[in-house]
């Protein structure tokens, strides 16, 4: 008797945050994908609503299993919104939460810019949820892992 493993994607999030009827440019949803919950970050990052992702992102450090933040679909990342991400991982590495970033080409050229970042960067979220499924979970941390 054989058995087939579906994913489900089951989305917690995915009306873009807006405020007074407008948008703020970013979309913010999350789906859990075994072993890890992936939150997707899409649209621009600015100082208009870097606080909404810092805040959104705040509700994941605590969850029980790896992170992987996906921002493949960021098209533009300021300084405040770089600075988001340096609060998310400054709060998983307190968590001692292990998590994976997933960049587009806009966040590669800020990464770029801060050669000294120490985030743990990814080339897909493929390639992230492979690497927590190789780690054994009492081993699950923060720890920098470099692009392949």
């Amino acid at each position: 008797m054989t058995s087939a493993v579906h994913h489900v994607l089951t989305y917690t999030g995915t009306t873009p945050i807006t405020r007074g009827g407008r948008g703020l440019g970013v979309r913010l949803c999350s789906y859990s994908r075994r072993p890890a919950t992936v939150i997707e970050v899409g649209g621009e990052i600015d100082a208009h609503n870097a606080q909404h992702v810092t805040d959104y992102l705040a509700d994941f450090i605590y969850v029980g299993h790896p992170l992987v933040l996906d921002l493949s679909g960021v098209d533009f990342l300021s300084t405040a919104g770089f600075s988001a991400i340096q609060q998310f991982a400054e709060e998983c590495r307190r968590g001692e939460r292990h998590w994976a970033l997933v960049s587009s080409h806009a966040v590669k050229i800020l990464l770029r810019v801060e050669p000294n970042h120490r985030l743990p960067t990814a080339g897909s979220v493929d390639t992230a949820l492979q690497r927590f499924a190789a780690v054994p979970k009492p081993a699950w941390k923060l720890r920098a892992v470099t692009a392949p």
